[in-house]
């Protein structure tokens, strides 16, 4: 029979007594890390499941929520004023996205606390830490969700919510039977008075009645 050399691997034999051979042999082993990342793998997927269904019913109970109020809010204005009841509905469409925006964080932390306190109530957490893994990451998939959510609030911010607010303001005077005011780039405040008399102010103080940079304009119709 013919011996082979220490360096040659034999076929079958495991790689610790490869390895303890050749370190015997004056070789140089070097072990790289196998680095496995999976995501989003079944468990990430259920987190998401589980915080999105308590998201999703959080921010539509909220939302509707918030429309029951405003109708009944606006509904005594609308029949003092003669208005159709159409204009409530509009203006709730419009200034919804307002109001999904301060809702946004409300719902998320809510969806949070609900899921991983289920989690935690059924030991499901228990189980997934002593299967090695750590809170950081059972909790990724939730933070990426609200950092995704995040994003779309900014995009909302400014993309979004100056139009439609605009809108909503112009409805809610409409409602209310005010005068309809109308901005420019710097939001100060257009209004008409009587006559030929128009009123230009930057912001007014309710509880003192007082303008902020008042211009008051007269114009001659010829």
């Amino acid at each position: 029979f013919r011996r082979r050399p220490a360096d040659v691997p034999r076929r079958g034999e495991p790689a610790q007594r490869r390895a303890a051979s050749n370190a015997r042999s004056g070789g140089i082993v070097l072990r790289v890390p196998r680095i496995l990342i999976k995501f989003p793998n079944i468990l990430d997927r259920y987190i998401l499941r589980r915080f999105g269904f308590i998201f999703a019913l959080t921010f539509s109970s909220l939302a509707m929520l918030f429309a029951i109020i405003t109708f009944f809010e606006l509904i005594d204005d609308a029949l003092d004023n003669h208005k159709p009841l159409y204009l409530i509905l509009k203006y709730i469409y419009y200034y919804m996205p307002q109001m999904l925006f301060y809702m946004q964080p409300v719902a998320v932390l809510i969806a949070t606390l609900v899921a991983f306190g289920l989690l935690s109530k059924t030991s499901e957490v228990t189980a997934m830490k002593a299967c090695g893994l750590s809170l950081y990451r059972i909790s990724l998939p939730v933070i990426l969700a609200a950092a995704t959510l995040s994003g779309a609030a900014f995009y909302i911010q400014d993309y979004v919510l100056p139009r439609a607010n605009r809108k909503a303001t112009a409805l809610r005077n409409e409602i209310q039977d005010r005068p309809v005011q109308t901005y420019y780039q710097l939001n100060r405040t257009w209004m008409r008075g009587l006559g030929n008399r128009i009123f230009n102010y930057n912001y007014y103080d309710s509880e003192r009645e007082r303008f902020n940079q008042l211009s008051v304009f007269d114009f001659d119709p010829e």
